[in-house]
């Protein structure tokens, strides 16, 4: 979109003549106005790039078909080249030439090659009983105007991924069977029929246009010290999060943390009644509600997108003593992160006395729960020693605790 205010790639072409896309698949070398890269100028008529706000006026003349134009070859390039010397390189040698830096819309190029589409395996081109050229006659061609020959990764058909027998190449939703669909459109990417421009969350379908979720960092939704830390209820957005645990019990959701092991990196997604549908290792967008739920940063009402469907998680676990976790300002930064407790042994079978809710205690502290890993049980007789215990670092009815998400995660000498 064009806005006051953004930088951007921007070329211009003479419409006097053609109107709207017409002025570009129109367009010779003289057509081009402006173009703009990073919002600086690189060339385009004179009258234009003398312009203050375009500010080109010291780049290099150049005549292009009759149209005084300038290219801002030494300004774009500090001056370590200059057009004179391009063209010098580019257009003469020792044999008295190479090739023209530019020819006119009414020039044909020459030395060029045939403008005729062209294929070793479809050598009949373009004729009466094959309009595009692909070698599929338009009886049978699921796109009998536009070029889409099978290819190998789709064997002897032609593409049509929902098949509907249109195909890909022409199909308004290639995705969805049918043409009753409503395409997707550069200039609304969220779909909720205001334009990017005036959209206040261009991203977030909102035909309301309710108030965008605020985009936060994981270190300012945790941390309440910090000046950006959202308030209770208010609608945020996160990113660059990736799936460290998965809960499917009576608390359904799922942990995030950014590629970090610095403190503050870690929190909780909530699914309500539904199962999550993520993967450990996914990286994963998400916007919701900001709650403190049971003393828990928790994002609820989430909405998720997953953004690569990876497996590995590009960190390790963050090494913390169970004693520094277990003690409430000590551990507080780690929560909801995934973390790793080395060289603990069990000191109590059940944590929780007259009930027993599968938990156990480690070095006279801090207890191991199975809310990630529904398998694990209170078994481990008292003295039992483990090399490392691997989960999430979490908290819950008043108590700090580290939550395996599997056996894996539980090792023993």
């Amino acid at each position: 979109m064009l806005k006051a205010g953004y930088a951007a790639d921007i070329a211009l072409f003479d419409a006097k003549t053609s109107k709207s896309y017409r002025a570009v698949i129109d367009a010779g070398v003289e057509d081009t106005v402006l173009v703009l890269r990073g919002g600086k100028a690189l060339y385009g008529d004179t009258n234009v790039l003398k312009l203050p706000a375009i500010d080109g006026a010291t780049c290099e003349d150049l005549d292009v078909c009759g149209v005084a134009k300038k290219a801002c070859v030494a300004k774009d390039t500090n001056n370590a080249a200059t057009l004179a010397a391009i063209r010098t390189a580019g257009e003469t040698d020792a044999a008295g030439g190479k090739y023209p830096l530019f020819f006119c819309k009414n020039q044909k190029p020459t030395d060029e090659p045939s403008c005729v589409p062209y294929r070793s395996t479809y050598t009949a081109g373009i004729t009466a009983a094959d309009s595009d050229g692909d070698g599929v006659p338009n009886a049978t061609d699921n796109c009998p105007t536009t070029f889409n020959p099978p290819r190998p990764m789709t064997g002897p058909n032609q593409a049509d991924a929902d098949n509907d027998g249109i195909g890909d190449a022409c199909d308004k939703c290639p995705l969805e069977a049918g043409e009753a669909c409503t395409p997707p459109s550069a200039d609304d990417i969220d779909g909720d029929g205001v334009l990017n421009g005036v959209d206040n969350c261009p991203e977030v379908p909102n035909p309301a246009q309710d108030d965008c979720a605020k985009l936060v960092t994981v270190q300012e939704l945790r941390d309440p010290a910090n000046p950006n830390h959202p308030k209770a209820g208010e609608e945020v957005r996160l990113e660059n999060l990736y799936v460290t645990a998965i809960r499917t019990d009576s608390d359904k959701g799922f942990f995030v943390q950014i590629n970090s092991t610095d403190p503050f990196s870690g929190f909780f997604v909530s699914t309500g009644s539904a199962t999550p549908t993520v993967a450990v290792g996914n990286q994963v967008k998400i916007a919701g509600k900001y709650a403190e739920r049971f003393n828990v940063t928790t994002i609820t009402n989430p909405r998720i997108t997953v953004v690569a469907a990876t497996t590995t998680l590009p960190f390790n676990p963050y090494v913390i003593a169970s004693a520094v976790y277990a003690d409430n300002a000590q551990g507080e930064p780690y929560e909801g992160m995934l973390c790793q407790i080395d060289s603990s042994t069990v000191s109590l079978m059940n944590a929780d006395g007259a009930q027993d809710f599968d938990e156990f205690q480690i070095d006279g502290v801090l207890r191991v729960d199975d809310a990630c890993y529904a398998a694990l049980d209170n078994t481990y007789a008292v003295g039992t020693t483990f090399t490392k215990i691997v989960g999430i670092c979490g908290y819950s009815f008043n108590n700090p605790k580290v939550m395996p998400r599997g056996a894996t995660d539980i090792v023993t000498p």
